[in-house]
């Protein structure tokens, strides 16, 4: 892997974190997340986060299941325990924790445990791949469809700021 995924997570995190508190309905977590312009939000308890709800999982277990997305608690539907990374961790252990957890997003932490970001992992991708490409330290050919996509935005961004 190259520089770049031994950077810190904590420089491709999304710093501006989105909440619901817990107890509230999922169709009060999809407003939020379209508000915001987000996929994901935490679930916080007692100001502290719990929890993680993406549109994904409304789609999937509420939607589709027929239930009202207004009598569905966030609780219900939320992924828990958090899974956690330090910002001071490299960008690759943060893919691998991931993969290892099966998870898209990590709550970004600092040393004292208190959240600062949340890693997604493809803004963290994309970032990665425009990066790579600005420096030209990309060479591999992308082989999943969602990489070679997130190539070409990545391409298009960097041709749209050089005119």
């Amino acid at each position: 892997m190259g520089v770049l995924f031994d950077e810190p997570i904590g420089k491709y995190c999304r710093r501006q974190v989105y909440y619901v508190e817990y107890g509230k309905s999922a169709g009060e977590a999809a407003r939020v997340m379209k508000s915001s312009g987000v996929a994901s939000v935490l679930v916080r308890k007692k100001g502290e986060p719990v929890g993680i709800v993406t549109l994904k999982d409304i789609l999937f277990r509420v939607v589709s299941e027929g239930k009202d997305p207004e009598k569905v608690r966030v609780e219900e539907v939320m992924s828990s325990p958090l899974i956690t990374i330090n910002e001071k961790e490299p960008v690759k252990r943060a893919l691998e924790m991931m993969d290892q957890h099966n998870v898209h997003r990590l709550l970004v932490v600092d040393d004292k445990g208190k959240a600062v970001g949340l890693a997604v992992e493809t803004l963290i991708s994309g970032d990665v791949f425009e990066r790579q490409c600005k420096t030209r330290e990309c060479e591999v050919e992308p082989k999943s469809w969602l990489s070679r996509y997130m190539m070409e935005v990545a391409e298009e961004n960097i041709e749209q700021r050089m005119h």
